[in-house]
């Protein structure tokens, strides 16, 4: 459920719900892609990364699938980017299919075969920093929306795209790779006729809280 605000901008090309039983080949009962999560080893590696209070959060919202979900509901019209690069050594592109596939290979960027095959059947579009030919950070575009945990799925329609699992890893944050990522993933939007984009980011997640605003993100409701 996502609650919005009084007085909050309509939305009205969006819709959260049950993951229909039907529709689980084609928009999946999507396992979170999380290395080990019930291990020790990650919830220490999520405690680092948060803060003792914020990383429990992550891991209460992950271990249960999804189904505690504790995020902020996000919109912001695009415009045309007309930044440099902040990381001109970096390639920053949409990720072909066969650089997806090697991406599954390398735990450390958690994403799976069985998710990456049902994003790409949706048309999902990957959209990732390279270093050396090697996938750093990535960001995934729904242009027709795209599950939440395993029990909801985030619909979409035009003029909006919804913005879903991005990540870094842990040796390129702080280099405002998602910015790069954000501004070429705006072009690829504008070309195909998007015009807004729509997120969940969760409310431990302050770096991205904090660059979503500085974008012109504008927050519609919780969840």
């Amino acid at each position: 459920m996502v609650k919005v605000p009084c007085g909050a901008p309509v939305v009205g090309s969006v819709a959260i719900t049950e993951s229909p039983k039907a529709a689980d080949v084609t928009r999946g009962k999507v396992p979170l892609s999380i290395v080990s999560k019930n291990s020790i080893k990650y919830l220490l590696k999520e405690v680092r990364r948060w803060g003792y209070l914020h990383g429990l959060l992550v891991v209460l919202a992950r271990v249960t699938n999804g189904n505690l979900l504790l995020a902020k509901v996000l919109t912001r019209r695009i415009t045309m980017p007309t930044n440099d690069p902040i990381n001109p050594e970096l390639d920053v592109r949409q990720a072909s299919v066969a650089e997806i596939q090697r991406a599954c290979r390398d735990p450390e960027l958690e994403v799976t075969i069985s998710f990456t095959k049902q994003a790409i059947a949706r048309e999902d579009l990957c959209v990732a920093a390279f270093h050396n030919d090697k996938m750093v950070a990535y960001s995934w575009i729904g242009f027709h929306g795209a599950p939440h945990g395993q029990d909801l799925f985030v619909e979409v329609s035009s003029p909006y795209v919804y913005i879903y699992k991005s990540f870094c890893l842990e040796e390129y944050r702080g280099l405002a790779l998602m910015r790069d990522i954000g501004w070429e993933r705006d072009r690829i939007v504008l070309a195909r006729g998007g015009e807004n984009t729509l997120g969940f980011i969760e409310l431990h997640n302050r770096p991205s809280l904090r660059a979503y605003a500085k974008a012109g993100g504008t927050v519609i409701g919780y969840a």
